[in-house]
């Protein structure tokens, strides 16, 4: 298993009791993403469908690469990895 850090964004630390950051152990971001859900709970509706699957507007990235344009939540993950958490923006 890597090492990998998750950094919070901003939008989603008054679910983590204000954590910036979570460091897991964890095969891929699919693994990443369980452990910050599994810690906490109230995320899991914000990034993952109920089958569990990364959300469609939800940004994840590993080491600044998009896991959309890799294999999505089955990317691999290496020690020393950052996964990044960009929520949807609306605007218009």
């Amino acid at each position: 298993m890597a090492t990998a850090t998750i950094r919070i964004p901003t939008a989603f630390r008054s679910s983590t009791e204000g954590a910036t950051e979570l460091v897991v152990e964890a095969a891929t971001v699919r693994d990443a993403v369980g452990q910050l859900t599994a810690r906490y709970p109230s995320l899991t509706r914000q990034l993952v469908t109920t089958n569990g699957s990364l959300r469609n507007f939800v940004g994840v990235f590993v080491n600044g690469r998009d896991v959309r344009a890799l294999e999505r939540d089955a990317t691999a993950l290496s020690t020393g990895d950052v996964l990044t958490i960009v929520p949807a923006a609306a605007g218009g």
